[in-house]
């Protein structure tokens, strides 16, 4: 019977762990495998390039020859010819049309790229995003296309905080030349960890009284003050199981364990306990003014 039971507490908390993870899992936002691009140099629909003041060395194939390959899925690749265009030459292959992240945070791009390994580094893009399809930031270092083994590797790109909960987001290759191999790239994908947000009123534990100016925190955001009547609201938190806590001078520390449900609001109310003071004095007798023993 001990066995018995110790296997169901063990199942209960691996289950328990799996919806953890699963609610943590990443939601793909965007697929992009370049199909509907016709051979040669125009972008399939909701794309556009960029050429940064050089000629136009971007190029949708079927395969590649400066190093052979072919594409990693399907019958197209992106080609940043760089086996042609001169050192320091630069286009950008760039979303025209936008998605939405609200309600997500976490925001990655990954897409496969083809390494070479004849040339040193200097070949290759960097991934960068914007929530006005004009104005481009740099998500991180560069990724170049030399490698110890030629062949298709998958680059994963986290995006900054300022990408997430966004009515509208842009991502784009800026590619470069050393005028090496060319740079290939293809299978795309934009993902993101599904968020929620909770709002509730704070109050005195013994007063019942609301409780402004409060700090309120959970899954890594906030704080936030509550405000005069008490109330806050934090947005963007990643689902799933999370802590909320609050402190405040003259009171208990909270902390408690929320569920925090992906597109949902989610009311969470909860109480403060002021700490407890500690009383000290003498007991005498009035009279005489002799302690009072007991």
């Amino acid at each position: 019977m001990k066995n018995v039971t110790k296997f169901l507490q063990v199942l209960m908390v691996t289950l328990l762990l799996a919806f953890a993870i699963q609610s943590q899992a990443q939601v793909t936002l965007l697929t992009q495998g370049w199909e509907t691009a016709a051979v040669g140099q125009t972008p399939p629909t909701g794309w556009a390039i960029d050429l940064l003041g050089y000629s136009n060395y971007t190029y949708f194939a079927a395969s590649g020859s400066f190093p052979a390959a072919t594409p990693y899925e399907g019958s197209r690749l992106v080609n940043w010819d760089s086996w042609n265009a001169p050192t320091g030459y630069q286009n950008r292959l760039r979303m025209s049309t936008p998605i939405s992240t609200v309600g997500y945070s976490n925001i990655t791009v990954d897409f496969a790229m083809y390494l070479q390994a004849v040339f040193g580094a200097g070949d290759g893009l960097t991934v960068e995003w914007s929530t006005n399809g004009t104005t481009w930031t740099v998500a991180g270092t560069a990724w170049y296309n030399n490698g110890a083994t030629a062949g298709w590797v998958i680059r994963t790109q986290a995006l900054p905080a300022g990408a997430a909960n966004q009515a509208t987001l842009y991502i784009a290759y800026h590619f470069i030349s050393n005028y090496g191999y060319d740079t290939y790239t293809d299978l795309t994908h934009i993902k993101g960890s599904q968020t929620g947000n909770l709002t509730g009123t704070v109050k005195n534990c013994f007063t019942n009284a609301v409780m402004a100016n409060v700090p309120v925190s959970c899954g890594g955001v906030g704080p936030v003050l509550t405000s005069g009547a008490g109330v806050y609201t934090l947005n963007g938190i990643n689902t799933g199981a999370q802590t909320i806590t609050a402190n405040f001078a003259g009171y208990v520390n909270y902390s408690a364990p929320v569920t925090v449900i992906g597109n949902v609001t989610t009311t969470y109310n909860f109480c403060m306990a002021p700490i407890p003071a500690v009383l000290t004095g003498h007991v005498t007798n009035a009279a005489n003014g002799v302690a009072v023993k007991g």
